[in-house]
């Protein structure tokens, strides 16, 4: 603080006289060319500052960190150092499973890692100012800050916002908030609040704000007008959960007793950027609700915001589950939520929705976000790759670019791409043929070593995924055996329902809710004629089954048409055709119960992590290898996981190499799942520590699967990824693997 004790005119004159503005800086040095401070290229200085008597004693010294960099807005788009930015972002709780809201340095750091692994260049810290030591490493690694003071009143809407009585608490906490945080190169945004509507109290704080700090810009997501006419006070327009353009899943759904269609509650951010008359940025400052198994539809999003410059970007919600760490009586350790602590009101594991768990595990969302945020977008175009930048601030010279041709999963030939031009390629004509792009640090950063992956693409060359890995012929002139090919259909169930996942309860309840209502959880399974087996003239038997799934006014017939050889291989056929009313099914194909000694698990097609139809950017088509026991994802509240989407091929076995090999018969690949849980067991568990391995694997192969969507708190699945109501149908070799 700078002192002027006695009041002296000519210093008051000079830093805040009696007319006009007060100076912005009391202290000023001309510097020439500095380096550029931003998330690529976090330049910081240090400021050394001396007080020194006449005799030369130094009094008082400090010093600080500082970044040169400048802010812009200039038609729509948000400039730093005159480059377009989009803010790839997450919100992020102080918050810790085993300290709680109290942060050590450590935690911070393997955020700020993780954050940067994970191609994320932004932070808004949802719902107040954060422990001084997080900006200054946000200033050193470089993240970019939205920081938010604590003005939040849920509960009351926005009644305060427009309270005189509460316009000294709204003023204090604003500048408090600013005063504190102001020489923070990585603070790029003040944010007023969070859901507390708007009115005087907020246009106080923001003309507080533009006054004092006319170097940064202005957010409040509750700042909103009719047609996107937001107060002139903010210099961003914000807004929650949006929906793409695309059309989604619909259902009515009851409100206050009123029929709507949940999805329609959510404006459309691109359709708010391509508005005339208002030029600036559109973000979402939150957005792709990730709780539990989530993060449907995400690369649709980003399709649209690098669409439109005016599209900033947005910030996920949210960046970590917010779970505590509790030991129980039994000796278990449970990740634990609303409730569990006696807590009543609570909102259950609705403070479990990150895409991280509490201890910064990483998870198939991550990898996702990881790959979304990619700040490089990779074409073909013949024998050359296109490398289009998605950060202005990206030098691409800072990465490797590797290469590899892979035929039905086996690596033929690789190299280094130096001119972006790769070497005539040769393959097999009747082969699944994959060309796969690694981007990696050429060096090491601050965050990660040399070699890091930053993105990969895949571009195929040749699409024979459905044909490549066709079984032989049934082994004819054997007698199969009558019974055992009666018995095999014993352990194979039709398959309807899985265990909702947090967006199938969803915002509402609605998806979960008509499943529960209409018993897809408890269908009546009547056997419509006995099963019927007859020899074949070659030996084989051919088996004949069909059953009926009843619910509360629809039904889902299920035909088995199979054939078993001598040496115990089947073809395997199952047609399901639905009828009468039905709710958006979650999936339509059958459970196969293996024996537990089946834990070795390897397909081609999409992996390593798991996806479903609307979250498959982090995987790619290739063999995959690895064990039942990792397939599950353990979230903290219990729910579907280990999908994998376009697989070609599977075997499960033992540890002795016994087992089956599963193949598609048909011209589509099939989807599948290996857990060590029933769908009935994660239905019933509510704590992920509480699961317990079951004396079977349940091998659970869909023709069909329904997306994810974002409806835990946002628009739902789009009608591209549901499941339409119509016939479906599987068709597959079950071979014996010895």
């Amino acid at each position: 603080t700078m002192l002027n004790l006695d009041n002296k005119a000519k210093i008051m004159n000079a830093r805040n006289p009696q007319r006009g503005y007060a100076a912005y800086g009391w202290l000023k040095a001309e510097v020439k060319n500095p380096h550029k401070w931003s998330a690529e290229t976090p330049y910081l200085y240090t400021l050394k500052l001396a007080l020194v008597d006449k005799a030369g004693n130094t009094i008082e010294r400090a010093e600080t960190k500082v970044g040169f960099r400048k802010l812009e807005i200039k038609d729509g788009r948000f400039l730093v150092n005159g480059k377009q930015v989009r803010l790839r972002g997450v919100n992020r709780h102080e918050m810790d499973p085993i300290t709680g809201k109290v942060m050590t340095e450590e935690r911070m750091l393997q955020d700020i890692m993780l954050l940067k692994q994970c191609n994320i260049n932004a932070v808004r810290t949802c719902h107040y100012p954060n422990d001084t030591r997080w900006y200054e490493l946000c200033d050193k690694y470089g993240i970019y800050i939205m920081d938010e003071a604590d003005i939040e009143e849920h509960g009351l809407r926005g009644k305060l916002a427009s309270e005189p009585s509460w316009a000294a608490a709204f003023i204090d906490r604003t500048q408090r908030l600013v005063i504190r945080d102001r020489n923070y190169p990585c603070v790029v945004f003040w944010s007023l609040g969070n859901e507390s509507g708007w009115g005087p109290n907020f246009a106080a704080t923001g003309a507080w704000i533009k006054e004092y700090d006319p170097t940064r810009f202005i957010h409040y997501e509750g700042a909103q007008g009719p047609d996107s006419n937001d107060p002139a006070t903010v210099d961003v327009i914000s807004r929650f959960y949006p929906r793409v353009q695309e059309e989604y899943l619909n259902p009515g759904v009851k409100d206050n007793n009123m029929e709507r269609p949940e999805n329609a509650r959510w404006e459309r951010l691109l359709s708010i950027a391509e508005k005339k008359g208002d030029n600036r940025p559109v973000v979402t400052s939150e957005y792709a609700h990730a709780m539990g198994n989530a993060l449907g539809n995400f690369k649709e999003y980003w399709d649209e915001i690098y669409s439109n410059p005016r599209m900033l970007g947005g910030f996920i919600w949210e960046w970590a589950d917010e779970g505590i760490f509790k030991k129980r009586d039994d000796g278990k350790t449970m990740v634990a939520y609303g409730g569990d602590f006696g807590d009543a009101p609570n909102l259950g594991a609705f403070c479990v929705k990150g895409i991280v768990s509490s201890d910064r595990q990483t998870t198939p969302k991550y990898y996702e976000v990881k790959q979304v945020y990619a700040p490089l977008k990779l074409t073909l175009d013949g024998n050359r790759i296109n490398v289009i930048k998605r950060d202005e601030h990206v030098d691409i010279n800072n990465y490797r670019f590797t290469w590899n041709i892979t035929e039905n999963g086996k690596i033929k030939k690789k190299g280094e791409l130096k001119d972006f031009t790769l070497p005539q390629l040769k393959y097999s004509d009747d082969a699944d043929v994959r060309l796969n792009i690694s981007v990696t640090l050429k060096n090491d950063a601050s965050w990660a070593k040399a070699g890091h992956e930053i993105m990969h693409s895949q571009f195929v060359l040749n699409d024979k995924l459905s044909t490549a890995f066709k079984a032989a012929e049934l082994k004819k002139n054997k007698d199969a055996d009558i019974e055992a090919a009666k018995q095999w259909i014993e352990n194979v169930k039709p398959r309807f329902f899985r265990a909702p996942t947090d967006n199938d309860k969803g915002f509402g309840n609605w998806i979960a809710k008509d499943w529960k209502r209409n018993r897809l959880d408890s269908a009546e399974i009547v056997e419509n004629e006995p099963v019927k087996a007859t020899r074949n003239a070659d030996g084989t038997v051919s088996v004949k089954a069909s059953y009926t799934c009843k619910y509360l006014k629809g039904s889902i017939r299920t035909d088995y048409n199979y054939t078993v050889d001598a040496n115990g291989s089947v073809d395997f056929k199952a047609t399901y055709t639905p009828d009468g009313e039905l709710p958006p099914l979650p999936c339509v194909g059958n459970t196969f119960v293996m024996p537990a000694s089946y834990t070795n698990i390897s397909w081609y097609g999409m992996g390593l992590l798991d996806t479903y139809p609307d979250r498959l950017e982090a995987a790619y088509i290739g063999r995959w290898n690895s064990t039942v026991d990792k397939q599950y994802v353990h979230y903290p509240r219990p729910q579907d996981s280990g999908n994998h989407e376009q697989v070609a091929e599977l075997m499960l076995t033992d540890s002795k190499g016994n087992g089956w090999k599963v193949t598609t018969e048909s011209s589509e690949p099939f989807s599948f799942s290996a857990l060590p849980y029933s769908d009935l067991q994660l239905y019933n568990t509510a704590h992920d520590c509480d699961l317990k391995v079951e004396d079977n694997v349940y091998l659970n192969i869909n023709a069909a699967v329904m997306g994810l969507g974002n409806s835990s708190c946002g628009p739902g699945v789009l009608t591209k990824y549901a499941i339409k109501q119509q016939p479906y149908s599987l068709h597959l070799r079950f071979t014996k693997i010895k």
